[in-house]
């Protein structure tokens, strides 16, 4: 009689593997991390270490250290995650068999159907299999204030809805090195100051996010100037979201917020002092330009994962007063531009297939457009705004446009996502308590 787990659980093949490197601590890290992901799932690997500077080049490697697998460079400039490195695998591993490959294309981070398939090989394609997840990585900054109360449960919140691959908490403290006589005052001076203060980061996301256990978390504290640390942390973390506060009341010039919103790689998140906590209602102002139509698509993005959610597309006209003065009807010439605006809104949601999107346009003279977006914000009212950050991009920055910047100052309460790189990656199915969480 044939062995029918052999055909139901065909050998994995070989995957080939080469890191390519300098003989550095990073190249040295990647391998121990290559070796243990393919171990956890029992791969065969052929793993060589290339540190050639010709190959290297050949291969147009710029950064190390990089991992190729089967051929294909995955990875350039950075050691991944473990759950990153299990992703990939099983990706490769899948594509080398064809049968039984969708076991093998199940999130790792799903364990509830990890279980369901473990269990029984009865009714497999009636199961609802999550999309394969790319990385998604967010930096929370954090300043030892009251404000980090709210911007912890907020990115708890989003988390559970949205299911990132890693969050960074991150602290910046000035200097790290105290007098001798100011460690004698402490009353644990045997630990560094930073092992004491991540202690106490951790001690209170804990506290604010009691699901931490169910993502890759890590508590950071770094020295300098936050920030150019938290953009320097960013870059090397690769990170596609900042989440940081907006200080009102609680004192506070939101210089640095601004900076870091103009300055960023990455898109940022401003979380209010009383934030609302219900995501069903979002605002993208619109100039139909490329940035615009990369908020919508995040926008999108996030309210597919929301039952119920509404998404208002918002165009400003802005008038000058002299409008009324000229030999113009000025009334006329409102309802004129108010109607072109409307066409060209029509064209910019057949162009990024947005049918279902409400349409708000707004003629108004002399008013501000940041203005403008705020009161409209708060009429609807809006439950987070996403914007489109301007300019280009690099390690100078990325410069967001005026009316980007001067939101930040006129809108109160309500969450700004400044969007700096469009988010249209599938994520995970959520688990049913996250589900149920997200419609409470």
């Amino acid at each position: 009689m044939p062995d029918l787990r052999s055909w139901f659980f065909p050998p994995n093949p070989m995957l080939r593997l080469r890191i390519f490197g300098t003989g550095c601590v990073q190249q040295s890290l990647m391998e121990e991390k290559v070796r243990q992901a393919a171990a956890s799932l029992g791969l065969n690997i052929d793993l060589s270490i290339v540190q050639d500077l010709d190959q290297l080049i050949e291969r147009r490697i710029s950064r190390t250290p990089a991992l190729e697998i089967n051929g294909k460079l995955s990875i350039i400039g950075r050691v991944p995650f473990q759950a990153e490195l299990l992703e990939l695998f099983r990706m490769a591993d899948a594509q080398s068999t064809d049968r039984n490959s969708f076991l093998m294309k199940v999130s790792l981070r799903n364990e509830r159907t990890h279980a369901c398939l473990a269990g029984s090989l009865v009714g497999l394609d009636q199961v609802n299999h999550p999309p394969m997840k790319t990385p998604i990585t967010w930096i929370v900054g954090l300043d030892f204030t009251a404000m980090d109360r709210p911007v912890i449960e907020y990115t708890a919140s989003l988390a559970d809805m949205l299911y990132p691959d890693k969050i960074y908490f991150v602290h910046v403290y000035p200097n790290l090195d105290l007098p001798d006589i100011a460690k004698s005052a402490l009353s644990d001076a045997e630990l560094p100051l930073d092992e004491r203060l991540v202690r106490d980061i951790q001690k209170q996301v804990r506290k604010e996010f009691p699901e931490m256990d169910r993502y890759a978390t890590e508590c950071m504290v770094v020295e300098g100037k936050p920030e150019s640390q938290l953009l320097r942390w960013a870059h090397i973390k690769s990170a596609e979201l900042m989440i940081m506060g907006r200080k009102k009341k609680m004192g506070g010039s939101g210089v640095i917020p601004r900076r870091i919103a103009r300055k960023s790689e990455c898109s940022v998140l401003f979380v209010p002092e009383k934030p609302s906590f219900q995501l069903r209602t979002f605002l993208v102002p619109t100039d139909f330009s490329v940035p615009s139509a990369k908020a919508l698509e995040t926008a999108q993005w996030v309210s597919e994962h929301v039952d119920g959610s509404t998404l208002f597309l918002f165009h400003a006209c802005h008038l000058p007063s002299s409008i009324y003065y000229d030999g113009l009807a000025g009334s006329n010439m409102v309802d004129l531009l108010r109607e072109a605006a409307e066409e060209q809104m029509d064209e910019f949601k057949e162009k990024y297939q947005a049918p279902n999107a409400r349409v708000i346009v707004n003629a108004k003279a002399d008013r501000s457009v940041a203005r403008t977006v705020a009161e409209s914000a708060a009429d609807i009212p809006a439950d987070m705004i996403m914007i489109g950050g301007k300019g280009r991009s690099g390690l100078t920055g990325a410069l967001i446009g005026s009316v980007t910047e001067s939101l930040l100052q006129s809108v109160e309460d309500i969450p700004v996502w400044v969007v700096k790189t469009a988010h249209k990656r599938q994520l995970q199915a959520k688990s049913p308590d996250a589900a149920a969480k997200s419609r409470a």
